[in-house]
């Protein structure tokens, strides 16, 4: 369990507000985030995988881009082998965590796409706002480490998930996440096809984050 110790604080900084978002962790829950995190940042560069148009027949067959089969995680040579995506990253730590993967949660109510693509941003998305779980970004806030950044699924581009390996006291923008993508900066030419660490201002379009989930919501518990 974990408790929110009174109002956000805040503090004037160059004519900014920045708000510390304060949580109240156990020694051993610090850990296990520590755990989820240092996982994670192993994935570093391991390439992007774009996912079929159309869902796979068998779910249960563990592979990527989504790797959302509720067992024990993959060799790291397989994912490397077979690539991720965003969720795929997600899903893997929440595996590592002992935890299932949204869309395959007990007792998860499941819209039609999310039994056709569990393990999904919109899985993700309809999981963690259907247990009430979700609030909207503020990038001035600061935030604590694993605090999982995401946007919904859309046509458009198909939503994305990302979160903090860390928490700088100047907000969230300058604190680091680590993400898979495939994308590219049109404007500066920086091409995105792997797992990446960088400060969240220094990707490009991270206003397309759109909500956040607290640590202990996603990497602590179904």
């Amino acid at each position: 369990m974990y408790s929110i110790v009174g109002p956000f604080n805040s503090y004037k900084n160059y004519n900014i507000y920045i708000y510390i978002y304060m949580l109240e962790l156990t020694d051993t829950q610090n850990k296990q985030i520590s755990k989820a995190i240092r996982y994670a940042k192993r994935y570093e560069n391991y390439p992007y995988k774009l996912c079929n148009k159309n869902p796979v027949k068998n779910t249960n067959i563990d592979k990527g881009p989504f790797w959302c089969v509720n067992e024990k995680t993959p060799l790291m040579m397989q994912v490397k082998k077979s690539g991720l995506n965003c969720t795929g990253l997600a899903n893997l730590v929440r595996r590592h965590m002992r935890l299932q993967v949204p869309g395959k949660v007990t007792g998860q109510k499941l819209t039609l796409d999310d039994k056709k693509w569990p393990g999904s941003s919109s899985a993700w998305f309809n999981y963690l706002k259907n247990e009430k779980r979700l609030q909207k970004i503020n990038f001035n806030k600061v935030y604590p480490k694993g605090t999982l950044l995401i946007q919904d699924y859309n046509p458009k581009d198909q939503g994305h998930i990302s979160f903090t390996i860390n928490s700088s006291k100047n907000g969230l923008l300058e604190s680091k996440i680590i993400h898979c993508i495939n994308d590219k900066d049109k404007e500066t030419g920086k091409v995105y096809k792997s797992v990446v660490i960088e400060k969240l201002k220094d990707f490009y379009n991270y206003k397309r984050h759109t909500h956040i989930c607290l640590p202990p919501n996603w990497l602590l518990k179904n």
